[in-house]
């Protein structure tokens, strides 16, 4: 559960959201010209910036403080394909040049996470970007954050952490109920 001063800013953050007008968060229309300057001036897309703040503090609180897990952020570029498309995926690796190297972006840090849990760690974590060589669709994002967790035991220890964590994430959603209000009704 998060602390209370932070639930206290994070309520006052979300009070601003009630009092903004709901037409200003139509999402800005891209053009490669100016799109990330009207995107940063754009009240939808600092409503999901805000929301993100909270959803990474309560991912560090929980993991970091509750599950006395590490933070091990790891590198975005690999030498090897992290993560090769499973059965019912067309994601595929995104190869680059980087330098003199030829490598590739991480699309999971998984196999990054392993090796550690065998050099004295128990449990480790990370809230990094992903990308994936797919098309962008209704079912599939291309490049999105995400949580990784890993940790020596077995299912039956993790359960009750993956739980836990859904719960605190859904705690914190629901204290934003005017923020995902705004995003939710957001003209496209």
């Amino acid at each position: 559960m998060l602390p209370n001063y932070i639930k206290k800013n994070l309520l006052k953050d979300d009070k601003k959201f009630s009092e903004l007008k709901k037409t200003s968060f139509k999402i800005p229309k891209y053009d490669p010209k100016h799109y990330y300057k009207d995107l940063t001036k754009s009240n939808y897309f600092y409503a999901l910036t805000i929301l993100r703040h909270y959803l990474k503090f309560t991912t560090d609180y929980y993991f970091g403080i509750e599950q006395e897990a590490k933070n091990i952020d790891l590198f975005m570029l690999t030498s090897s394909i992290s993560s090769p498309a499973g059965l019912g995926s067309d994601s595929k690796p995104i190869a680059m040049k980087f330098g003199e190297l030829e490598i590739f972006l991480t699309d999971s840090s998984q196999f990054g996470f392993e090796p550690l849990l065998l050099n004295n760690l128990n449990k480790v974590y990370c809230y990094l970007p992903s990308m994936r060589g797919e098309n962008l669709d209704l079912r599939h994002l291309n490049q999105f954050f995400h949580c990784e967790f890993e940790m020596i035991g077995n299912l039956e220890k993790l359960l009750p952490i993956a739980e836990g964590y859904v719960k605190n994430l859904c705690n914190t959603i629901l204290l934003m109920d005017n923020k995902l209000i705004k995003l939710a009704i957001s003209p496209i």
